[in-house]
Formats: C-alpha cells, structure tokens, sequence
C-alpha cells in the first residue's frame, strides 16, 4: 500500500494521518541525536518535544546528548548523556562505546553531520536508516571549516540515495543541493512543534519576570542561548534591541526590555551591554535573565512583541512560538521568516524601529489574536520522513 492508499485508509477507519503513521512507525526504534534542554535552544526545544510526541504515541525513542546533561523533569525518558571522548574519537562514539548502542531502526540526526560523517556512513553500511536536520542557516560555513581528510567523507555520505535530509529552510535545502544531495531527499520543515497541552498547562512566568512584565507595558523580548559574534557583530542583535528600547522611551515611558540569555558565555560583552543599558538611563527598564527558562512560552506570551533581529539565522522556533500565541514578531531578513512576521533589512536600526513601532501602533495583543497554526504539521511531515527513510524511497 503506498503511502497515499494508506493515508486514505487511515481516515476511513477513523484516524488522523498522524495516527495511521504513527502506527507505521510504532515497531521501529528512533534514536534521537543531538543537543537537549538544558541549555534552552531552538535545537534542544525541537529534539525534546519531538522526543516526547514519539514517546506519547508508544513509539521507541532514545535521545542520546551531549556529554554533562542532567535529567531536570520527570518528563525527561530514555535520555542519556553521551561521554566526551575526545576528538577524533568523539564522532565516533555511538560505534564504538560499549555502553551506547544504537538500535536497529532510525538514527535521527541534529549534530554537525560534517564532523559526525565517518561514523553516519558506517551506521548507514550497518543497516541503520539515517536522518539527517540541518538547523544551521551556516552550513556552508560550517563546509569550509571541516578538515579536508573529512570532507572524503562528507562527499561520500551526500551521495547515499537512502539517506534522508530535513532542511528547516528552503535556504539550507539549496546549500545541501550545493554539497550534492539529491534535492529529492531534502524536505523543508520548519522546527517548530507546538508544546503538549500537558507542559503548556502546566507553564508560569517567573516571579522576577512576571513582577517586571506587569511594571512595563509594553514590553519587548529578545532571546539567544549565549552571545555571539559573527564578523565582529552582535549575532542576536541585543545591542539593537538596547538602542531601539532607548529611542522608543520617549514615545512610550513604562516601556521594558527582557534579555534572555541563559548562557552568557562572553562575560566581557554582557558586562558591556550592561554598562550601556545604565549609561542610558536604562537600568530599571532592562531585564536581565541569565538562566534557563523551563520554557519560554509564558514570556513570548506577555510580551507585546518579540524580538529577532539576528545578522544570521536557521528557522526560529521563538518567532513561531510567539506567532502562534499572537505575539507579533519583528525580525531581521537573515533567513526567511514564516507569515505575520514583520521583516526589515538585517542591521538597519532605523528599519527594525519602523517595524516594533508598526507592531504596537494596532494596540494590545488580544485584539490582533493569534495566527493560526497547524498544530500536528512539523511532526506529521517528520513522520512522513520517518516512512520513506524505512521504505528507502524519495518524496
């Protein structure tokens, strides 16, 4: 039965298409790789409720991260820390650690696949149905920055017709297409999968973040798991954030700022944008928050507008989140970015405050509502990656 006949079958009997390839899937074994919460990234968010639909669904699934994770909730099953074994052997270590086995099935992959592909072809040889997410936007970077012994085989591994690649966006898929996958092994998937209806229940804000959300109004978020430069600018574009706060004070007095960054990694800059923030005036309308948030829906949900104004970027799973609680989301060009978002040219302040301004002229949030969002697409169009990966077939 092909796959359309049995998505038709499915609805017949009374099941939704997840449903039905749910139950295709259900005596295959996943194996989830890459990073997990904690840190609190668009990655790790993706890899865990990808995880925890699989396992909702009775389907086998085995998250194997990167080395020092803790096991936070009770939520958190069937999720191991990889060691750290050094490199070379480290790309290695799903082969050759006694301790890790890799289960027949499908090794869904969310690491550096240029590092890793020694060890993804042999798993391939091996029988295994290999996956592969790009999230990065800078995988042709990331190309030039492999060793050349590597690159061996990262050429062999693009040319394995069985292999199939999930690109986040239509950008990554060309750059993929540009290394030599087939474009027909590459499907575009945003990363978003909505939070299950148990955790969303279950979230709050903060005190310190909800006493400050309720002093300010309106109030702007911005988020990046730890500072970054590229090419010497501030990759998330938090001091454009602090500029525009500083500008847009005199328009509207009680207006705040929520930095999120759970892993300030750059001491020296944070130091830096907090002497900014108090040479402006602003230290009593900055909020700082320099650990990880469980989740951060409760935020992108209080907040008036989100912030993205990154020089680079893959597909962000916040601006999709906040889209989908009616957030508005103002975001730089860097990448392309899903309906009802409000985009300007990347690094044009003067632009990026015409688009917070256009975001607040409409007044509060709940007169705008939320986007509509389908709610099963992200994991349904994964599954639908999962059934060709086991059929060895092409979309």
């Amino acid at each position: 039965m092909d796959n359309r006949a049995a998505c038709l079958s499915g609805s017949k009997s009374g099941l939704s298409t997840c449903e039905m390839l749910e139950d295709r899937i259900r005596g295959h074994a996943i194996t989830l790789t890459g990073p997990y919460p904690p840190t609190y990234g668009g990655v790790s968010v993706h890899v865990r409720r990808l995880h925890s639909r699989l396992l909702h669904a009775g389907i086998k699934s085995r998250v194997y991260c990167h080395s020092g994770w803790q096991r936070e909730t009770e939520h958190d099953r069937e999720v191991f820390p990889r060691p750290y074994l050094g490199w070379p052997l480290d790309y290695l270590w799903f082969v050759l650690y006694p301790g890790i086995p890799v289960r027949r099935g499908i090794v869904h992959f969310h690491d550096s696949w240029m590092y890793f592909s020694p060890s993804l072809l042999r798993l391939h040889a091996m029988g295994r149905r290999v996956v592969i997410t790009v999230h990065d936007q800078r995988d042709a970077d990331r190309w030039a920055e492999t060793p050349l012994p590597l690159r061996f085989f990262c050429r062999l591994f693009t040319r394995q017709r069985k292999v199939q690649w999930i690109a986040v966006s239509s950008h990554i898929k060309e750059q993929l297409a540009a290394h030599g996958v087939s474009r027909h092994n590459v499907t575009v998937i945003p990363a978003f999968i909505p939070l299950d209806e148990e955790r969303r229940s279950a979230c709050r804000l903060p005190r310190d973040i909800d006493a400050f959300c309720c002093a300010h109004r309106p109030v702007m978020s911005i988020y990046g798991f730890r500072y970054r430069m590229e090419n010497g600018v501030d990759m998330y574009g938090f001091d454009m954030a602090i500029e525009a706060l500083h500008t847009l004070r005199s328009t509207f007095p009680s207006m705040g700022l929520v930095i999120c960054v759970p892993e300030p990694h750059l001491p020296e800059y944070h130091r830096m944008l907090k002497r900014s923030v108090s040479d402006l005036g602003l230290k009593d309308d900055v909020l700082f928050i320099t650990r990880p948030l469980p989740e951060a829906l409760p935020l992108w949900a209080a907040s008036s507008v989100y912030l993205r104004p990154t020089s680079t970027d893959g597909d962000a799973v916040a601006v999709r989140e906040s889209l989908s609680v009616g957030t508005p989301v103002v975001a730089s060009d860097a990448a392309s970015r899903p309906a009802g978002t409000i985009v300007f040219p990347s690094r044009d302040q003067d632009r990026f405050l015409e688009g917070i301004c256009r975001a607040l002229e409409n007044g509060s949030r709940a007169v705008r509502g939320p986007i509509g969002v389908d709610h099963d697409q992200g994991y349904r169009e994964v599954l639908q990656v999962y059934l060709r990966a086991i059929e060895g077939s092409v979309p």
